[in-house]
């Protein structure tokens, strides 16, 4: 028993295997001055397994770098989603590559017992085919717009409200539309979104809609239904807070997974990212 259990750490303790993960998570968090990944020498203590640990010890240690400072159990812990698998969808969908902006609202002003709100920006790529692969460089040029635009200054602040701004520019690959509490800030939302991909604002494929009772249509406290004698919170519609900017995707057909563009949560390791698609 002892001598596996030898054998199992001193693979654990490999560059390749579990600390060579370790390390290369704090490394790449203390790169990248966006990041929002804890990074002292403490936790990065409290996740490397140590030549004299046991096994109870090194168990803990993994449970604190993969639950505690990656938050997997969060991501596991998700709310369901209608879907299906990606080469399930690619065998009977073609689509031009999709870039997806995604933002959570801070846990901090989360009320408690309500899901966190989410928001999602999508737009194509409109000069490549289904069948085209976009070039590297390009892939890159929306990687470094994205930073600039979006991942700057620990994640930019998408202001939601009642209100709702669109954007239709069909051959660009925009129809966006942004919740808002005011057209300029819906406004804001759009041209950081045409920057990334570097196009320039058209004002006449803008309009703002208001409602003429936003009090009535999207009340902001949360109501309740009752099912099978439990009660469920359910959500609120254009709830008014601020989103903030988590990371982004790019979908490209005939790829099993997305590629990470951008990530400021360090999360979604099982992800190929940027700079590792890039060497390839």
């Amino acid at each position: 028993m002892a001598n596996t259990w030898e054998f199992i750490q001193s693979w654990l303790r490999n560059r390749r295997s579990y600390n060579g993960t370790v390390n290369e998570y704090f490394e790449n968090s203390r790169t990248n001055p966006n990041s929002r990944i804890v990074n002292s020498t403490q936790d990065k203590q409290a996740c490397l397994i140590e030549d004299n640990d046991s096994a109870l010890v090194a168990l803990h240690k993994r449970l604190n770098f993969y639950f505690e400072v990656m938050g997997l159990l969060e991501a596991v812990n998700t709310t369901s989603v209608y879907g299906i698998p990606i080469a399930s969808y690619q065998e009977v969908r073609r689509f031009k590559p999709q870039v997806l902006l995604y933002f959570k609202e801070d846990q901090e002003i989360k009320p408690k017992k309500l899901r966190a709100v989410e928001g999602q920006i999508q737009f194509r790529l409109m000069e490549f085919k289904s069948e085209e692969i976009p070039p590297k460089s390009r892939v890159k040029q929306l990687s470094d717009n994205i930073q600039r635009e979006f991942a700057s200054n620990n994640g930019y602040l998408w202001s939601r409200g009642r209100d709702l701004v669109t954007y239709t520019e069909a051959k660009q690959g925009y129809s966006l539309q942004i919740s808002c509490p005011n057209k300029e800030s819906g406004k804001e939302v759009v041209q950081k979104v045409l920057k990334v991909n570097g196009d320039q604002f058209k004002p006449e494929a803008l309009n703002y809609k208001v409602n003429d009772s936003p009090q009535t249509k999207y009340p902001q406290t949360s109501l309740t239904k009752r099912i099978y004698e439990s009660n469920y919170c359910q959500p609120i519609r254009r709830k008014v807070t601020k989103v903030r900017f988590q990371y982004a995707l790019l979908h490209i057909h005939g790829l099993p997974q997305p590629i990470i563009l951008a990530d400021l949560t360090g999360r979604r390791v099982q992800l190929p990212g940027i700079d590792e698609w890039l060497e390839n």
